[in-house]
């Protein structure tokens, strides 16, 4: 999806988990932590509360590895702007609008609240289906994210066309305005409950992106992998859909109305599970006080226990192991290793 904030960019390739991670040598690693995603290549900028307005070098499995800065995309960028696809540059903001933002699988172009993603040569038509069906799917069931309106082809590019979303996130109001974090953590409980109350047959179960994740995990051995996969197969399956990456710096409010976005983990499962990743995330950007917060939210909000969600914690930390920087790796560790 394509959004906007105060404080960055993001584009994300859909149908896949697909990540830019700064690496303790200040390396940005492009990997997948997904079996089934595409293998094109994205670049994300998140908001500037999760840390990503500095320069990283890329270090790109198959592409040479260049200094750049990761630019807040919806500024104006006169180097991606020579990066636009073929043809003129005319016709394509004649289409669609104004560009806005440029990353390594496509062009963004913007008019009157609708983004055309044109994708650049020698991206698989696929990814842009795929994204488009994931942001169909989430939407026909009645979830906030960002309305799909279709697929087409211009001058050999196929291009999305999408809501540009606006607003600030449920995470920035939080550090800009921290006595507002309950009523904020609030909102991001209420949003994600709603959210798992809807069955879905249309995405991958989360336990078998877990397994596919463990399998490969290159911070894991042999006897972890073990460990992880007996404990995963002991927990329950569900329909629920899960967002994979639920937190407030992936819910944007404009002043009416909130819209989820970052859809590219999307999967189906046991609730729990996706309230274990949303504890992680926290744990992540070293903000245990939200991690406990919303757990004891969420729970109190749908009566699940505590001890159903940090079940999934050490699977959840384990299939990420390996692929994050070291300290990161070093706190995942801690939570499956006993």
């Amino acid at each position: 999806m394509v959004g906007t904030t105060p404080g960055g960019f993001c584009e994300r390739a859909g149908g896949g988990a697909i990540r830019l991670i700064l690496t303790d040598s200040g390396d940005v690693r492009v990997v997948s932590d997904s079996l089934f995603c595409t293998r094109s290549l994205v670049l994300c900028t998140r908001s500037k509360s999760l840390g990503w307005d500095r320069e990283y070098s890329l270090v790109i499995s198959g592409y040479s590895g260049t200094r750049k800065k990761v630019n807040h995309l919806a500024d104006t960028d006169p180097t991606m702007s020579m990066q636009a696809p073929s043809g003129s540059e005319d016709e394509f903001t004649n289409r669609y609008g104004e560009q806005i933002g440029s990353g390594m699988s496509a062009v963004v172009y913007a008019r009157d609240g609708i983004a055309a993603k044109v994708y650049r040569a020698g991206q698989p038509s696929r990814q842009v289906f795929q994204e488009a069906f994931t942001l169909a799917a989430v939407a026909e069931h009645g979830i906030p994210a960002p309305r799909v309106y279709g697929v087409e082809t211009f001058h050999d590019r196929t291009v999305l066309l999408m809501d540009l979303v606006r607003g600030e996130s449920i995470m920035d109001t939080m550090l800009r305005s921290p006595e507002r974090t309950g009523e904020c953590i609030d909102r991001v409980v209420e949003l994600q409950v709603a959210m798992h109350s809807v069955n879905s047959s249309h995405f991958r179960p989360i336990k078998l992106v877990l397994m596919g994740n463990i399998a490969v995990a290159p911070g894991l051995d042999d006897q972890d992998r073990n460990q992880l996969q007996s404990l995963l197969s002991t927990l329950p399956d569900g329909l629920a859909v899960l967002h994979g990456d639920f937190h407030g710096g992936n819910i944007l409010f404009d002043g009416s109305s909130y819209r989820i976005i970052d859809w590219a983990e999307v999967a189906i499962g046991d609730p729990a599970a996706d309230v274990a990743r949303s504890y992680l995330d926290y744990l992540f950007m070293d903000r245990k006080d939200l991690a406990e917060m919303h757990l004891a939210k969420y729970c109190a909000a749908t009566g699940i226990s505590r001890e159903s969600v940090l079940a999934w914690l050490p699977v959840m930390a384990g299939s990420l192991c390996g692929f994050l920087p070291e300290h990161a790796n070093t706190l995942v560790r801690t939570l499956f290793k006993k």
